[in-house]
């Protein structure tokens, strides 16, 4: 097994998107929920234990106009903070609130699917 083979397997809990970094350096690119993500440990246990319902369902997209361009997001269910790795000469404020609901939408599934399986 190859380093970027070993970082894909591990999942990140949101404390900071340094995992994110790090993955993307060794080679590995997972698409996990929490991977560029910030959030306190009280918060992401209060949506561990909800099962995450209500995620991306109330978004506040700001950025755009830093040196990066980058949106960046906050969910205000859960206060996680997150890159959404789309920037504004890509894609409109009102275009990646719909994507990111979408791919949050998707990636909660994904998660709890993959916690249900063990």
């Amino acid at each position: 097994m190859d380093i970027g083979e070993l970082a894909s397997r591990f999942v990140s809990l949101g404390a900071s998107c340094e995992l994110g970094y790090v993955q993307r350096y060794l080679g590995a690119d997972p698409l996990d929920l929490l991977r560029w993500s910030a959030v306190r440990v009280q918060d992401v246990t209060r949506a561990f234990n909800a099962g995450f319902v209500g995620l991306g369902e109330r978004l506040e997209v700001y950025g755009g106009d830093n040196p990066h361009k980058e949106w960046t997001a906050r969910d205000l269910e859960y206060e996680i903070s997150l890159h959404t790795g789309r920037h504004a000469d890509e894609v409109d404020r009102a275009n990646i609130e719909v994507e990111l609901k979408r791919r949050l939408a998707w990636q909660r599934e994904r998660l709890m699917a993959d916690l249900a399986s063990g």
